[in-house]
């Protein structure tokens, strides 16, 4: 492409000029345009409100509104073929432009890590997602001096779990939580101690490890109390010293947690708090002699509770008779 293409390729990837690029597209056999269209400038639809008002009609003709008419245009994706030698002179270019070289299939990690150091954090953001970025361009954006490029692979669930440890541990809180909270990145007990967020994040982590729920179990804060014991995760012997919590939504927790063993929800039949109890009656895993206490509740609450639960119909007949004959 010669220098006078180069510059009309160099305005039509101006952001602001979206209709000049529109206008090229009406020689689809032009080099720049065949070049546009190969690079995703093309890749969104597109409408332009210029033309006359015309009437909007529903299914049987009647007139819904009125507004002008629009000129639209499907999407036309980027070309994964297009070698990597022709995207390499965009990087130095304009924002727009940079843009669609990281948008780009064909974009290489090394390509790629020459934009991050005048990248935006929207920018950085789709580095780190790229399918093509490697442990190299991920260890470049983790050791990067802004926070917005070190939260990047930090949200990249494609990140390295080496790189995610390292970021789990940022000075910046900001990272660090994104980093804690990736769903790729196993839980550890390291950071257990960390704020108050990132402990309720593992509190119902569905791969949080028997001691993590251990720990967090007696934890200050009632609410990681309250995830912990709602937590299909969460050990047979944690839920049952949950039980005795003085909280009561943490005694609900455990009343309501599937994996909660019949030991303990029987334990709950007693619970002074009529809720705890309901929430006892409606688990699926309670056992008949469960929901046989409970059918007996003074409380018509928890009576209904185990009428409307999955309880054997037989036995909630038997029940009914038995409060009748009261």
């Amino acid at each position: 492409m010669d220098a006078e293409k180069l510059g009309v390729l160099r305005e039509a990837l101006d952001v602001y000029d979206v209709d000049r690029r529109e206008e090229l597209l009406d020689d689809h056999e032009s080099e720049i345009t065949r070049f546009l269209m190969r690079l995703g400038a093309y890749d969104a639809p597109y409408a332009r409100h210029d033309g006359p008002e015309e009437e909007y009609r529903d299914w049987n003709g009647a007139v819904v509104g009125r507004g002008p008419s629009a000129r639209l245009r499907e999407p036309i994706p980027a070309d994964p073929t297009l070698p990597a030698e022709e995207l390499a002179p965009l990087a130095e270019w304009g924002r727009y432009a940079r843009q669609l070289v990281i948008r780009h299939p064909a974009a290489p990690a090394a390509l790629l890590k020459r934009i991050v150091p005048g990248a935006d954090p929207q920018m950085l953001l789709d580095i780190a997602l790229h399918k093509n970025a490697d442990i190299d361009l991920f260890a470049l954006l983790a050791h990067d001096e802004r926070s917005d490029a070190r939260w990047a692979p930090a949200a990249s669930v494609r990140c390295p779990l080496a790189i995610l440890e390292l970021l789990a541990g940022d000075h910046d809180p900001r990272v660090r939580l994104k980093a804690q909270g990736n769903r790729s990145l196993p839980p550890r007990m390291q950071w257990l101690t960390d704020t108050l967020d990132v402990r309720r994040i593992f509190a119902s982590h569905p791969l949080a490890p028997p001691e993590m729920a251990a720990q967090l179990a007696g934890d200050a804060d009632a609410l990681v109390r309250t995830l912990v014991a709602g937590n299909p995760a969460t050990p047979a012997s944690v839920l049952a010293a949950l039980a005795n919590d003085p909280v009561v939504g943490v005694r609900e927790g455990v009343a309501s947690n599937r994996i909660t063993p019949a030991s303990t929800l029987a334990d709950l039949t007693t619970d002074p708090v009529t809720s705890v109890r309901i929430r006892v009656a409606c688990n699926p895993h309670a056992t008949v002699e469960i929901w046989t206490a409970l059918g007996l509740d003074s409380d018509a609450s928890v009576r209904a509770a185990v009428a409307s639960s999955t309880a054997p119909p037989e036995l909630k007949a038997r029940l009914a008779r038995q409060l009748r004959r009261r």
